[in-house]
């Protein structure tokens, strides 16, 4: 799964919301566009 616009700021809501998908098992994969690097992967 691929969340689009995953922020690099770890108190971002939607980095919340990514975290919960992978400590649910799914294998959430960010995608930012403007970063090298998001959510160490």
């Amino acid at each position: 799964m691929a969340v689009v616009g995953a922020p690099r700021n770890p108190k971002d809501f939607s980095r919340t919301v990514l975290e919960a998908l992978r400590d649910h098992g799914c294998d959430a994969v960010p995608v930012n566009a403007k970063a090298a690097e998001a959510a160490s992967r």
